[in-house]
């Protein structure tokens, strides 16, 4: 995406998601961007061309020498994130995937609101995860069922 406005460490910022046509493209303007960029979010195929690496952890470290915060999500295996100096790592919830489109989304969406909510790193991990897998056990990239109650379900496992 190419950045038009940020606010490092406050302040509203927009991107345009127009794709860029080339993996090396792309890496300049993520290069261009990484000052303003205070927390990013990635999956393992986004960190790993990122990186330039092929190891989840190796990838990890680059993304967080580079940005302040990361969240990584693991697919299977869970999630891995460095906020604000602290670190954690959480196990997926099992399920059958049926639609993963918006699992992203909702993991995103999972993670800060728990940690907008005083809950631990794990614990926003934890919850963010199981919206994520309530989401991709459905078709649809919209959670059914009251909102209110997910968000429920999904914290109190931490």
């Amino acid at each position: 995406p190419r950045c038009l406005g940020a606010g490092h460490g406050g302040g509203a910022g927009r991107a345009d998601q127009t794709p860029a046509p080339h993996p090396r493209e792309r890496r300049q303007l993520l290069d261009e961007a990484l000052p303003y960029i205070d927390l990013v979010f990635a999956n393992e195929e986004e960190a790993f061309e990122f990186s330039g690496k092929s190891n989840r952890n190796d990838a990890f470290d680059i993304l967080n020498n580079a940005v302040p915060n990361v969240v990584l999500t693991l697919g299977a295996d869970g999630a891995r994130a460095s906020i604000d100096n602290q670190a954690a790592e959480v196990p997926a919830f099992r399920t059958t995937p049926i639609d993963t489109n918006g699992a992203g989304d909702a993991f995103a969406a999972g993670i800060l609101f728990g940690l907008e909510s005083g809950l631990t790193l794990s614990g926003s991990l934890c919850g963010a995860n199981y919206l994520a897998m309530k989401l991709v056990g459905q078709p649809g990239a919209r959670l059914s069922g009251a909102v209110v109650d997910l968000w429920r379900e999904a914290f109190s496992f931490t």
